[in-house]
């Protein structure tokens, strides 16, 4: 989420608050507060930013496992 926020608005400053029970929170310092249409934005990017990574790690994994097939053969 931090990184989303950051690409989304530069220069934005951010802290993580102390534990809850349900995890932690983050702070945004940023000059413009945050919309409901800013929010969308967010939720978007850190679905594509999910995407990018599911791939990254699907091509490592296959790439690994054409390794391990090359060196059983």
């Amino acid at each position: 989420m931090a990184q989303a926020v950051q690409r989304l608005f530069p220069g934005t400053k951010l802290a993580i608050g102390p534990s809850i029970d349900d995890g932690f929170y983050y702070d945004f310092d940023n000059e413009v507060s945050f919309d409901a249409e800013a929010l969308k934005k967010i939720e978007a990017e850190i679905a594509e930013g999910n995407t990018v990574y599911q791939e990254a790690v699907d091509a490592m994994i296959y790439q690994e496992a054409k390794e391990i097939a090359a060196m059983a053969a």
